[in-house]
């Protein structure tokens, strides 16, 4: 069984890049190859920036299974079932009426309906839940990259824990990058 705390752990589970160093990769490879690295070194903090998903980088970070799937089932379910207990009160109990010799409660004629609501309480609740995880609400719509150039042709790996820049050069070894230090954000600090 889930507990709350795992729940909360798997719906918010990145840091904001505020303090720390910046490390500019040219490949997607060398950003994964740095990754684990600073995962060996035992940094807490550090996350990374690319322009396109990269294989296995879920895994070196320690992202979770996202709760977004058994979210849209449960809304879905609930949507099915919210229908079906709609129709069977209408049908049974408010107002029965025979149609056409059919019994009250001709479920068959329904499925169209239930399967309609099933989507809309699923969307729904998917949209929601995307909103909510990614912390995007009306207040935020985006998350800002540390670096100007991250998402763009540039991959990036911030390393938020107190550490010197001779360790950072040590951690990424001869992977080919440029540190940057990061005190505010790039766009106010006047990052190149």
């Amino acid at each position: 069984m889930v507990s709350i705390k795992e729940l909360k752990e798997g719906l918010f589970s990145y840091d904001e890049p505020d303090k720390g160093w910046i490390v500019d990769v040219d490949s997607a490879g060398d950003m994964l190859k740095g990754a684990e690295n600073v995962k060996k070194a035992g940094v807490k903090r550090f996350d990374t920036f690319s322009p396109f998903p990269v294989h296995g980088l879920e895994k070196v970070l320690g992202i979770k299974r996202s709760w977004l799937t058994l979210i849209t089932l449960i809304a879905g379910i609930t949507g099915a079932s919210f229908g079906l207990s709609a129709i069977y009160y209408i049908d049974v109990i408010d107002y029965p009426v025979i149609f056409g010799g059919k019994p009250y409660f001709s479920w068959p004629a329904y499925v169209p309906i239930l399967f309609e609501l099933t989507i809309l309480f699923a969307a729904f609740a998917t949209v929601g839940g995307v909103l909510k995880m990614g912390k995007l609400g009306l207040s935020k719509t985006h998350r800002r990259p540390p670096s100007p150039l991250a998402t763009c042709d540039m991959f990036s790996i911030w390393i938020g824990d107190d550490i010197s820049k001779e360790e950072v050069k040590k951690i990424m070894g001869n992977i080919n990058h440029k540190i940057h230090k990061l005190d505010a954000h790039p766009l106010e600090n006047g990052y190149e």
